[in-house]
């Protein structure tokens, strides 16, 4: 029931966010290409699901959030001489740099982030660079099976879909859209209801 709840969500917001124009600025290129990524992995960990690849659906999490991160620092934080940077191959500064940096903005000050990264980021990573977690997922006693519970999956979209929302919300207050992110919300509402 969850994942088709996440499909009606990839259709709705698809249809609010997509094609939605901006003023070009290498700040906001750098940032909304971000941030549309992020909604993309959200994307695919769904469509990963389906077929039941969840692996590689639970690996793609840590990107999510990473590009979610990313795109929220280029569009507040950096500096353009951070964005030609960027642009000519450097790396941004550490996860845990543009978590502090955002959380000094309007918006993000009550530190949500800070301790999401915290309550998440050891078993994001394990997803991610095949830990013990994955590994302990693909065995049974006497077989090499997947076995993610319907709890876990559901818990996976779950919190997909809420990176999923908030980097749409971004892209759409990025491009001066408020009314639509705030119409994005209330579709995230209306298909999850208030303790999603």
């Amino acid at each position: 029931m969850f994942r088709e709840n996440t499909s009606r969500w990839i259709s709705e917001s698809s249809s609010l966010i997509d094609g939605v124009s901006f003023t070009s600025t290498k700040r906001l290129q750098v940032a909304l290409a971000l941030l549309n990524l992020s909604i993309e992995h959200q994307m695919a960990i769904h469509s990963l699901v389906g077929p039941g690849f969840l692996g590689s659906a639970f690996a793609l999490l840590r990107p999510q959030v990473e590009t979610y991160v990313r795109g929220v620092w280029f569009l507040h934080c950096a500096t353009e001489i951070e964005i030609d940077k960027f642009l000519n191959g450097s790396e941004p500064p550490s996860f845990g740099a543009l978590i502090n940096a955002i959380q000094n903005i309007q918006g993000y000050k009550d530190g949500s982030l800070g301790r999401a990264k915290t309550a998440i980021w050891s078993e994001l990573n394990d997803f991610t660079h095949g830990g013990c977690t994955q590994v302990k997922s693909r065995n049974s006693k006497t077989e090499i099976v997947c076995t993610y519970t319907d709890e876990e999956i559901e818990n996976l979209l779950r919190s997909s879909t809420n990176w999923g929302l908030l980097a749409g919300i971004a892209v759409l207050g990025a491009a001066d859209k408020v009314h639509l992110a705030e119409h994005l919300f209330a579709i995230h509402q209306n298909i999850f209801g208030a303790s999603a």
